[in-house]
């Protein structure tokens, strides 16, 4: 733009005044409105909900009530911690997850929905289709999230 503003002041005669400079944006300017959100956000959005919903089922309080409860049946604190662990923190899960060690001499059941094996969460993490499909055919799709969401808080 500086280039043509010379060209049209050697094209005029020199008592005239330079033409005026184009308008300049200003650091003050008005800011342009953000960008609508991709087409997945409304997915997003309603999945947020249920999560938090998840997440606020399982307070402190309740597990901190499970731990008694079940230490009090007679179950010892690392076993329930475990159970805790592999359920997300779910207490219900968490107490039938105990029973059953108790029934199969410490062995959860192997197809137990809600219950997370080290292998689960490896196949989960793995990138593998095939493996994932089998996590979410053992625990539901809400079963992976929720799993997903406890293990990013886990970690956190």
């Amino acid at each position: 733009m500086q280039i043509f503003a010379e060209s049209q002041r050697s094209s005029l005669p020199p008592s005239a005044p330079p033409p005026p400079s184009p308008p300049q944006e200003t650091a003050a300017a008005t800011p342009s409105p953000p960008p609508p959100p991709p087409s997945s956000a409304s997915k997003t959005k309603a999945k947020a909900p249920r999560l938090k919903k998840v997440l606020t089922l399982h307070s402190a309080a309740e597990v901190d009530e499970c731990l008694a409860q079940n230490v009090a049946l007679g179950y010892k604190e690392d076993e329930i911690l475990s159970a805790l662990k592999c359920t997300s923190m779910d207490p219900e899960l968490t107490r039938r997850a105990l029973e059953s060690m108790a029934k199969n001499g410490g062995a959860v059941g192997v197809g137990m929905k809600g219950y997370w094996t080290e292998e689960d969460d490896r196949d989960l993490e793995c990138g593998d289709a095939r493996r994932v499909r089998r996590v979410e055919a053992k625990h539901g799709t809400e079963g992976v999230e929720r799993r997903w969401e406890w293990l990013r808080e886990y970690r956190a």
